[in-house]
């Protein structure tokens, strides 16, 4: 299994515990975590006292209905997720991502491309690309996306 944090930072957790602490650590000084063995992941976002939980196991990417979970409940679905226990996929009510968050994830009133405004020109390069990577963190690409970009990232600055 590896553990990563929004830093791009991999480890490998031994213990529950060790899962415990980096979910902890989200919404603190980390933005998001995620947790994987193989192809199959569960990640988590937040901020202040409600996290995002979603994850993939080969069936799509998948999060839960309610957008604001408490730390405790996180910390139990990752760790179920770490000893291999199904439970962990019925503790709280999971579905398809909506399609509202999909058209949030494209930019006011949903739109994308010409006509929309460009935050380019509000925010520099850098603050662009963070708030971007962050988007894309809670949307439905997939796992291998998300690190071929924070890689590239990572060498660009």
């Amino acid at each position: 299994m590896k553990l990563e944090d929004s830093s791009g930072k991999i480890s490998e957790p031994r213990s529950s515990s060790d899962v415990e602490a980096m979910v902890e650590r989200v919404g603190k000084d980390i933005d998001h975590c995620i947790l994987s063995n193989n192809d199959d992941f569960i990640q988590a976002a937040g901020s202040g006292s409600g996290m995002l939980v979603g994850y993939n196991d080969g069936g799509g990417y998948t999060e839960c209905q309610d957008t604001n979970l408490p730390v405790e409940t996180v910390k139990k679905l990752f760790v179920q997720f770490f000893e291999g226990d199904p439970g962990w996929k019925t503790a709280v009510s999971f579905g398809p991502q909506s399609p509202e968050a999909n058209a949030s994830a494209a930019g006011p009133s949903g739109a994308s491309g010409p006509g929309t405004t460009n935050n380019f020109e509000e925010k520099g390069l850098k603050d662009t690309v963070i708030d971007s990577v962050k988007r894309e963190a809670q949307s439905s690409f997939s796992y291998m996306i998300r690190r071929i970009v924070r890689r590239f990232l990572r060498r660009i600055f």
